[in-house]
């Protein structure tokens, strides 16, 4: 495991995918995102430089996609 620091200080950590060799970029704040008071989470992993890897948990409930997608995005724009 690899410990980075991205361009904002922030505390990345760096595994190699064990079938593809890519690396996987993982961020504290892209793990666990709540996204609603009912326990529906998500976490983002980047798989090489293309893939955004999201794993979410629990019920989306009413607006639980939408939170969804604008993480999503956020995570999509944080990437170079």
């Amino acid at each position: 495991m690899n410990l980075l620091r991205n361009a904002d200080s922030e505390l990345a950590q760096r595994h190699i995918c064990t079938v593809t060799g890519l690396p996987i970029l993982r961020r504290p704040e892209w793990t666990n995102i709540d996204l609603d008071k009912k326990g529906y989470s998500v976490t983002f992993k980047f798989i090489g430089d293309r893939i955004l890897l999201s794993i979410a948990r629990g019920k989306s409930g009413e607006h639980g996609m939408e939170k969804l997608m604008r993480e999503w995005i956020s995570v999509l724009e944080a990437m170079p």
